[in-house]
Parts: C-alpha cells; structure tokens; sequence
C-alpha cells in the first residue's frame, strides 16, 4: 500500500481558488506556490502531482457549479472549471468517487458528505475554510486544515 498522502479539498478551497485574491485561474502559480491565496496553492501542488493525491465527489462538483452559476459564470466557463478541477485531481493521482452515505453528525447537513467522502477515499486530510469542519479534526484519525497549513505541510513531502 502506497504512503502516498491522500486529501479531500472542500467546496470552499475550490471555489476560493476561482474566486479569491491573486487567483488567475485556470492558470496557476509554479511550483512551489507563493500567493496570497492559499487555495489557488493547494490547486497548483495537486496540479503537480508529486506530492499527494486528491479526491473529490459528484457532491462537491455540483456544489461548485451551483455557486457558479448564482455568481453569473456562464454554463460554458463552469462546464471548463469542472473539466479544469477534475483533471487536477486526476493529475494529482486521485480520482472521483461517489461514496455511500453514512455520516450524520455534523449541523450542516452538507459537511457530512465531505466526511462520506474523506472516509471512503481513506484521506488522510480534510482542507476547508469552514470552521465547523476545522473544530473536527482528528474526527476518526483524520487531519483537517486550513488551505494555509496544508500547503505548508505539502511543502515538506518530497516529491516523487
């Protein structure tokens, strides 16, 4: 079995990449990052592919097109972010992957799709912005961190 670093970036580190300061998405910054946006970094490192692998879910792409679409992006531009977000993950050596439907803790009904999928991908970290999430961590062994911490430690994995 691969010791291979395996995350769950939230909606909001997608969504904040396309949105946030110093983003130019679907251009990204080189390896390593050094932007003020910490989600744009995390999409560049998982675009490189050396240092961990990234898993994503139907749920998590549909959430993005929604917020998309309620901020005026054209169908054409989001159908080309979701090819563009799904290619990084695939680049990254992760996949997409709809998981059963088990965790039911959480106030947000939405978060507890994220913890679906960061159990059933076995992801070892959980990125998000959301504070709800981040009081959570450690949540069966998992790690969860805020866009800046996981580029700091993804910057400490030597690449493959």
């Amino acid at each position: 079995m691969s010791s291979r670093l395996r995350a769950v970036f939230d909606v909001n580190i997608w969504l904040y990449a396309f949105f946030g300061p110093d983003s130019e998405f679907p251009y990204l910054q080189s390896v390593p990052p050094a932007t003020s946006n910490s989600s744009a970094d995390c999409l560049s490192l998982a675009l490189d592919g050396d240092r961990f692998s990234v898993f994503t879910s139907p749920h998590i792409l549909t959430n993005i097109a929604r917020v998309l679409r309620l901020e005026g992006v054209s169908e054409v531009n989001i159908k080309r972010t979701l090819e563009d977000f799904v290619d990084i993950v695939h680049l990254s050596q992760g996949s997409v992957l709809d998981p059963e439907r088990k965790e039911v803790h959480l106030v947000d009904h939405e978060d507890n799709f994220i913890l679906d999928l960061l159990i059933s991908a076995n992801c070892d970290v959980l990125v998000t912005s959301d504070r709800e999430l981040l009081a959570n961590s450690g949540y069966k062994g998992r790690l969860f961190l805020s866009p800046r911490d996981f580029v700091r430690l993804a910057l400490t994995i030597t690449p493959e």
